[in-house]
């Protein structure tokens, strides 16, 4: 069954003003094979009293494909799991579980339409893109696969990739970015990105679970290099579902306070000052 919203991003557009808000609704399409399938949700929020639905897209349907519930890896599903829009709300992209990362033309709000290829997949792994974010005026783009099968190929956990994005219609991958631990097989927590958000157009901030905070810079996108790492201290989980580890999934860059904001699943919310960097 559909879960409802799973991540959702707003924007007010510079063409018409609208606010749009984005919604990742996943396995709607899988449950509802028909109008109620979106799983890219398109909602006209410019009266926040009264939302209504401005558009929607199927990734199988729309491309006249039934839909599919099973998948690769360690979880085999295909479904939308995030949404973020782009160019002052005239683009979103869409990140789904097996099936990579969908660049949407959203200009026209009712009718959106893929931009070149159909997904944009990382070489290798399961194709499990949680998120995405742009560097350098959208020119980069940085895909984050949350990959829980570090026993498959390629060896390890799920890990950054970027690509060029200058011409949108032909993403080209650039490099892999990646810790130690999340290259390898190991068990004693979860090593696979979950998050990036960048500032400065090349400083790379990511929630890596068991591995904290990354901080990377991508000053040169094909050879990206860390710059730092905050893990907090093993904590447990009060509720007994995740190990007895750093579990960093959420990372926010507040530019009011040039700070970074990670939450951690089992210990709570960690405020960190990237040493050396200044305002951004």
């Amino acid at each position: 069954a559909t879960t409802g919203c799973h991540e959702v991003d707003l924007v007010q557009r510079a063409s018409d003003g609208r606010v749009l808000a984005g919604c990742s609704n996943p396995f709607a399409e899988q449950s509802f094979h028909g109008p109620r399938g979106d799983e890219v949700v398109l909602v006209d929020a410019t009266r926040p009293t009264a939302p209504r639905k401005a558009g929607g897209w199927r990734f199988y349907g729309d491309r006249g494909r039934v839909p599919r519930v099973d998948g690769v890896g360690c979880f085999g599903a295909s479904f939308n799991h995030s949404v973020r829009f782009a160019d002052a709300g005239e683009t979103l992209f869409a990140s789904y579980w097996d099936a990579g990362t969908v660049n949407l033309d959203v200009s026209h709000p009712a009718d959106p339409i893929p931009v070149g290829r159909a997904r944009i997949v990382p070489r290798g792994g399961d194709g499990d893109s949680h998120s995405m974010t742009l560097a350098f005026g959208g020119e980069v783009l940085i895909v984050n696969p949350e990959d829980f099968c570090p026993g498959g190929r390629p060896r390890g956990w799920g890990q950054a990739h970027v690509f060029s994005n200058d011409d949108p219609a032909h993403t080209r991958e650039l490099s892999v970015f990646s810790t130690w631990r999340s290259r390898r097989n190991r068990f004693d927590g979860i090593y696979t990105i979950h998050n990036t958000e960048v500032v400065l157009e090349d400083q790379a901030f990511s929630s890596w679970y068991s591995d904290g905070i990354v901080w990377w810079d991508l000053s040169d996108p094909r050879n990206p290099v860390r710059i730092g790492q905050f893990r907090p201290p093993p904590a447990p989980d009060p509720h007994g579902v995740f190990p007895n580890a750093p579990m960093v999934w959420g990372v926010y860059p507040d530019p009011d306070s040039d700070l970074i904001l990670a939450s951690d699943i089992n210990s709570g919310l960690w405020v960190l000052r990237p040493q050396g960097m200044g305002g951004f």
